[in-house]
């Protein structure tokens, strides 16, 4: 289970930036929602009842675009 603090942590190894990065490029992904849930898929970004923390990653990438 990653929490938004350790989603930042895990982002800030530069093996998961390259990661990020090639899910970002993939053209099959089209959406936010569906980059976060494949980046959730990758980075094993569960809550403690085993979803996938779509919104965390969703609202991550939205801050990137506005940096």
């Amino acid at each position: 289970m990653l929490t938004q603090n350790q989603v930042l942590r895990t982002l800030s190894a530069p093996e998961s930036r390259d990661r990020l990065e090639a899910v970002v490029a993939d053209p099959r992904l089209t959406t936010r929602g569906v980059m976060a849930r494949e980046v959730c898929i990758i980075f094993n970004s569960t809550d403690a009842r085993g979803r996938l923390q779509i919104a965390t990653w969703a609202v991550f990438q939205i801050q990137l675009v506005n940096r």
